[in-house]
Formats: structure tokens, C-alpha cells, sequence
């Protein structure tokens, strides 16, 4: 809908009447991806912010808060030196799987607004029986999500010493 309102992408074309079928000169132009970043981003940033939210309040709820509290130190300390750092968790957990999520979700997102992408490749190359190009790209994903799952699996490790491992047997 804002597409159309706001001239953004392509899709505005096919209510002026001016849609060729053809890649307009808008494809490489930022105007197009502020509704495709909005429908990419929407749930997971909602749903993000709903386990920092719950995470702080679990944390804030906890003995050395109150502690800190009776202490004296500020709300403001409290909250950035106190629970950030274990609220943050099941946030830093969530991102390597949104991730993945993210990247599907891209596909059809690039292709529906014509913003130009990998994930717009991978659609072509799906409907074009360009096997080589579907691998590599499957390969290049799947190494992206690896690679994100042990950025949240790493940042976890730093802000829970709880879940560090010190080497050696058990």
C-alpha cells in the first residue's frame, strides 16, 4: 500500500499504468526499499523486542539488583552495568536462527519489490534450471548462517560466563 501512496518501488508503476514488465530505472535506486526492509524487518524486530523485554524484567527481578538498588547506584547504572548484559541473552540467542529466517524471507521480499539481491538470483536461477548458480548460492547461504550461528553462539559465551568452556575433560 505505502508503495503506491509513496512511489517507492516499481509496484507504483502498475497503478499509474506506466509498467513494462521490463526492469525499471528505479531497480538499483534506494527508493524502492524502504517497504521491502519494512516487511523484512517488522516481525523480527517486535519479536526481538519482546524477549530483550522479558529478559530485562527476569533479570531485574533477580538478588543482586536489589542489591545493587539498596547500594545506592543509579536506575540508569542498574539497568546498563547490572542487567543488560544477562536480559541481552535470550535476545542474542534469537538472532542466529532470525537469521536464517531472514535470508528465506528474502527471496520472495526482493522478488515481489524488484530490489535487487542475492535473493532475487537464487529465484531466477530457480525458475532458469541454473543449477551451478543454485548451488553456489545454496553453499554461500548456508555458510552465512553457519557463520551467524556462531556469532550468536560466541556472543552468548561473552556475555554468560555461565555458558564459557575452560578446554579439558570432564
Amino acid at each position: 500500500m505505502y508503495s503506491f501512496l509513496y512511489h517507492w518501488s516499481a509496484t507504483s508503476d502498475l497503478c499509474r499504468g506506466s509498467y513494462t514488465g521490463t526492469q525499471s530505472g528505479r531497480l538499483g535506486k534506494p527508493r524502492g526499499y524502504p517497504p521491502a526492509l519494512l516487511h523484512i524487518g517488522l516481525g523480527f524486530r517486535t519479536y526481538l523486542a519482546r524477549l530483550t523485554r522479558g529478559g530485562i524484567l527476569e533479570v531485574l527481578s533477580q538478588d543482586f539488583v536489589r542489591t545493587a538498588r539498596a547500594k545506592g547506584v543509579s536506575p540508569v547504572q542498574v539497568i546498563l552495568k547490572h542487567t543488560l548484559r544477562g536480559g541481552l541473552l535470550p535476545a542474542v540467542a534469537y538472532l542466529g536462527p532470525a537469521f536464517a529466517a531472514l535470508i528465506s524471507g528474502s527471496f520472495i521480499v526482493e522478488t515481489i519489490f524488484q530490489v535487487p539481491g542475492m535473493g532475487q538470483h537464487f529465484v531466477n536461477a530457480a525458475t532458469t534450471r541454473d543449477e551451478f548458480l543454485l548451488l553456489g548460492l545454496s553453499l554461500f547461504f548456508g555458510f552465512l548462517i553457519v557463520v551467524m550461528n556462531l556469532l550468536a553462539d560466541l556472543l552468548t559465551g561473552l556475555l554468560d560466563p555461565r555458558v564459557r568452556h575452560k578446554g579439558g575433560t570432564d
